[in-house]
């Protein structure tokens, strides 16, 4: 979460994060139609989280599971129709 806000105005994306969740009754986004720096859907998340494991290449063996796990979730996000809400069991 930290590595997607570091990318405009944390404090905004952060606000726009929590409203997001409140007004959808706590479901995620899963990915945007179209890419903004005003939301934070799951493949933000985890597109964030892969770009840093890429960076801290000292733990890189230490997950293999977590990792694949992760790349997995990924390809099943970036499959889903956009602009859904995790409701719709796009992760199992």
């Amino acid at each position: 979460m930290q590595a997607v806000m570091a990318e405009g105005f944390p404090e905004l994306i952060y606000a726009a994060f929590i409203r997001d969740l409140l007004i959808n009754d706590g479901e995620f986004l899963v990915r945007e139609a179209v890419q903004t720096t005003e939301t934070v859907s799951l493949e933000d998340i985890y597109l964030a989280a892969l770009d840093i494991e890429d960076v801290n290449t000292s733990t890189s063996d230490a997950y293999p599971d977590t990792l694949n796990s992760l790349r997995d979730d990924l390809v099943a996000i970036q499959d889903a129709a956009a602009d859904i809400r995790t409701s719709d069991d796009v992760i199992p």
